[in-house]
């Protein structure tokens, strides 16, 4: 209201003059009211509005040095790998121009990967107040395995694609923990067969439907992020960690 009413004046006092007032003296007049009014109302609250922005502290020169005390990460020598093999799929082993192929996907969430929100009933039966599958299989304990082999095998199958494949879906997003592809000592994220279920159902749905199939990575030993799906919920390991990658 205040703002209007100075705009306001300006313009009347703009036509009672022989000049008219430029909008640069409009604008000016109107960022001192604000202002004036801003430092009123910050200094009910006591706060100080500084208008001293450029005699800031000095600058840093980070090109050359980082003013934050980082602990030298210690590279762990130690490599991991497996032997999975994958044959030419569709289009003769080509890569797929993504800037012009049509994709229908679906999103195959909760089954190599497990989540609570995506399996809510089946989570339950064993786990009810674990938040992620790192905690669901340090509740289950030696039953971890058995429990989430059976899940793999009863999640989905064959004819699950060919459900999706009779409504137009030409395209697979499987999500994986790190703990599909390798076994790190000290995880609690369980280390099966899940590379062996993958590849049946990615090869049926390459060779009969010439699906795509895009993998995801939702961790990496030492976490990501502190989500349920990072490693852990509000997981805090340090980046020095050696279970770090």
């Amino acid at each position: 209201m205040r703002a209007s009413g100075v705009v306001s004046a300006a313009l009347l006092a703009s036509s009672a003059a022989a000049a008219p007032l430029s909008i640069s003296s409009i604008l000016g007049s109107l960022f001192t009211t604000a202002t004036t009014d801003l430092n009123i109302l910050l200094g009910n609250l006591g706060i100080t509005l500084r208008t001293n922005a450029t005699a800031g502290g000095a600058v840093v020169p980070f090109a050359s040095q980082c003013p934050l005390p980082i602990t030298p990460v210690t590279i762990n020598t130690t490599r991991f790998g497996h032997d999975l093999t994958w044959p030419k799929g569709v289009n003769g082993g080509q890569f797929v121009n993504w800037t012009t192929y049509k994709a229908n996907g679906a999103n195959l969430g909760g089954w190599l990967e497990k989540e609570k929100t995506h399996d809510p009933i089946w989570w339950d039966q064993y786990a009810p107040d674990a938040p992620d599958e790192w905690t669901l299989c340090q509740t289950l304990g030696s039953k971890c395995g058995p429990v989430l082999e059976a899940r793999y095998a009863s999640f989905l199958n064959t004819s699950t694609i060919d459900k999706l494949a009779s409504v137009g879906v030409n395209t697979l997003r499987i999500p994986t923990t790190y703990a599909a592809w390798i076994n790190v000592p000290g995880s609690a994220l369980y280390h099966g067969n899940q590379q062996s279920y993958l590849r049946t159902i990615t090869q049926y749905a390459i060779e009969k439907y010439n699906m795509h199939i895009i993998l995801g990575l939702h961790s990496l030993p030492g976490g990501v992020n502190n989500l349920d799906i990072g490693l852990y919920r509000n997981s805090t390991t340090p980046p020095t960690s050696t279970n770090n990658l």
